[in-house]
């Protein structure tokens, strides 16, 4: 947080400087320009930071179906062909 001793702000002329400083560095064409640069040290002075996303959880792995898992597992094998099989044409115009 900025030091309120330099210059002190109420809250709602904390919020009124924060939203116009937005709007500025919202609306300039050139982000990258030391004005918006500056504007943007400002304004990081002016906002406590925000704090940080929450971890995403663990992965979850599935495990692929067995023979043993019934006649859904059946359904979804894909039949494999022989290493000496040349593959099949799956359109033909």
């Amino acid at each position: 947080m900025a030091d309120d001793s330099l210059l002190p702000l109420s809250g709602d002329e904390k919020l009124t400087l924060v939203a116009a400083l937005n709007r500025l560095i919202d609306a300039d064409r050139y982000p990258l320009s030391p004005r918006v640069q500056t504007l943007t040290a400002i304004l990081a002075r002016l906002q406590p930071p925000k704090p940080a996303p929450a971890p995403l959880p663990p992965r979850k792995y599935l495990r692929a179906a067995t023979a043993h898992a019934g006649a859904a597992a059946a359904t979804l094998s894909v039949p494999r062909r022989q290493p000496s099989q040349k593959p099949q044409a799956l359109m033909t115009f």
